[in-house]
């Protein structure tokens, strides 16, 4: 098959196999899913490796019980040469249990182990523990802007002497952070990419510098924390940071462990948030908006002379000859302020005004003030109107089409509305939910630049879902986009708890622990749990990668290809 023709009343069609895919995704199968790990990420020759598989089989995240109860792990040495064959039984719960004795003359380097549904990775190693141990932190766990960071490297032998005389190699970074303190129902204070699925962290560098140990052990490290000097650009000045202190430390005779610590830096004294009553709103909706003023505590503040300003953003789109000949469509952003004025938030910390958009299009809402130490503080927010109006939007070269979420992280039961924009003045566009199949379809008319439409959010679009809208034009022509919901996994969360009946042993000693598991509702339930136990000495010379076996079973499954 090389095409169809498709056809419906006086609408009609072709599509092609070849040149007619708006979207690329692999190709849809039954899987199956194996979380295989160890105890611990590094062994000597003559340990006992414990080896753990949970094992799942299914399609888009609808998880059974393999049907094959016996199965065979294989473990296979650093120069790839199989050293053993363990048969292994699948449990109650759909997990595999064994263990292997590295022998003494084992060559080192990683060993994999692995059954016909996976494959894990630990390394052999002759190795000591670490002959000290490095504790770094900060004067004060947060700072503000124009505030000194002073951060204290103590390093000490295991057997509790300072180790004295050593150098301190460290090195500064910092990304953005997002005020999280303060939870006010409807105002928003930036959770960026907390929670946010494709945003970075904004990492950048700082600075680095050396620092020697007193004869207590210790060094003190300092820097200035002057947002103009360390950051070059606008934009990655705006927002707080965490500062992160990277510390080696190195003994007379060349042996060095690393630390770690970090600190909150707030852009200023105070915090600005935002709400709306709506981000999409019909033309002519007055829209409620809110702000709120707080301290880096997240408590009440007052704060005087804050400019409140709303713009119009536009987009002039044209086409211009390039040098192959072809005509390309360009588009340049305006922005046109339509509302601005100077406001107080009161004793409360809250200011309440409203705003009656008459003109279909993107809008976006900014607060600006600067504190007593003269930092500036800004937050910024969006919001679109809808209607039946045409107005210019970004035009694109491709068939790409913007389809816009109102909130892309989502509850079973809401009903979020998405914004298709609309490069015609009348086109049809069919709407599906889907993910690994299609949960729902629809064809609509769409009329203006800006369509909303409604997704109503059920439990079976766990953990994430597909909302794809494809527009056909008059033209004809075709424009495809979609726009990802994420649900949560919670439903097939456990709530996993660790207690020692005491916080000393001597050698000789059991250790007794009390484990608790309960599901989302906070209800004890059944669980299989695995305990490791493993040296801090030995992990701190490879780390130990935090086990989360929730995220490997439910992620976002499939993504989406259109013909």
């Amino acid at each position: 098959m090389v095409g169809v023709v498709v056809e419906e009343g006086i609408d009609s069609t072709i599509v092609s196999d070849w040149a007619d895919k708006v979207g690329w995704s692999t190709q849809a199968y039954d899987f199956g899913r194996s979380y295989m790990y160890t105890d611990r990420p590094i062994y000597k020759p003559g340990d006992t490796v414990n080896i753990k598989v949970i094992d799942r089989v299914g399609y888009d995240g609808a998880y059974e019980l393999r049907k094959e109860k016996n199965t065979t792990l294989r473990i296979r040495n650093s120069a790839y040469t199989e050293v053993a064959s363990i048969p292994i039984t699948q449990s109650a719960v759909g997990t595999y249990l064994a263990s292997y004795t590295i022998p003494l003359d084992a060559p080192l380097g990683t060993f994999q182990f692995s059954t016909p549904y996976g494959s894990g990775w630990f390394q052999v190693e002759e190795y000591r523990g670490a002959a000290f141990e490095v504790n770094a932190k900060t004067a004060k766990d947060e700072y503000v802007a124009g505030d000194t960071l002073e951060a204290t490297v103590d390093a000490k032998y295991s057997f509790g002497a300072p180790l004295s005389g050593g150098t301190v190699e460290y090195s500064i970074t910092a990304q953005d952070y997002y005020f999280d303190k303060a939870h006010i129902d409807g105002v928003d204070f930036g959770a960026g990419w907390y929670d946010c699925y494709a945003c970075g962290y904004g990492d950048s560098y700082v600075t680095r510098g050396v620092a020697t140990l007193d004869e207590n052990g210790k060094a003190l490290i300092r820097t200035e924390l002057d947002f103009d000097t360390l950051f070059s650009s606008e934009s990655t000045r705006k927002n707080g940071k965490i500062f992160a202190i990277h510390v080696v430390v190195k003994d007379k005779s060349g042996r060095s462990v690393s630390g770690q610590t970090s600190a909150v830096v707030h852009r200023g004294e105070y915090y600005v948030g935002l709400g709306l009553g709506q981000h999409f709103v019909e033309k002519g909706q007055q829209i409620p908006v809110t702000i709120k003023t707080v301290d880096t505590l997240g408590n009440n503040r007052s704060v005087d002379n804050l400019t409140y300003e709303i713009a119009r953003i536009e987009w002039k789109s044209f086409r211009r000859q390039e040098v192959d000949g072809g005509f390309y469509w360009r588009s340049e952003q305006k922005r046109e302020v339509v509302h601005t004025e100077e406001v107080d938030t009161d004793r409360n910390g809250n200011y309440s005004g409203s705003y009656t958009p008459t003109v279909v299009g993107q809008y976006e809402i900014v607060v600006r003030g600067k504190d007593e130490r003269g930092n500036a503080i800004e937050k910024t927010t969006n919001f679109y109107v809808f209607g039946g109006d045409t107005v210019d939007i970004r035009m694109s070269n491709n068939e790409s089409l913007e389809v816009i979420a109102e909130k892309t992280n989502v509850k079973v039961g809401e009903r979020p509305k998405i914004l298709i924009t609309s490069p015609y003045p009348n086109a049809k566009a069919l709407i599906t939910v889907e993910r690994g199949k299609i949960f729902s379809h629809e064809v609509v008319d769409i009329t203006g630049s800006i369509f909303a439409y409604e997704v109503p959010i059920k439990a079976s679009y766990a953990p994430n879902v597909f909302v794809s809208v494809v527009l056909l034009s008059p033209r004809p022509e075709l424009k495809f986009g979609n726009v990802q919901f994420h649900v949560g996994n919670e439903v097939h969360a456990l709530d996993v708890k660790v207690v020692p009946t005491k916080t000393f042993y001597l050698p000789g000693e059991d250790v007794e622990l009390k484990v608790t598991t309960k599901d989302m509702f906070g209800i004890p339930v059944s669980a299989e749990v695995s305990i490791a136990v493993a040296d801090l000495s030995v992990l701190a010379l490879s780390g130990n990668q935090k086990k989360n076996p929730l995220s490997f079973f439910y992620v976002s499954y499939l993504s989406i290809q259109k013909h």
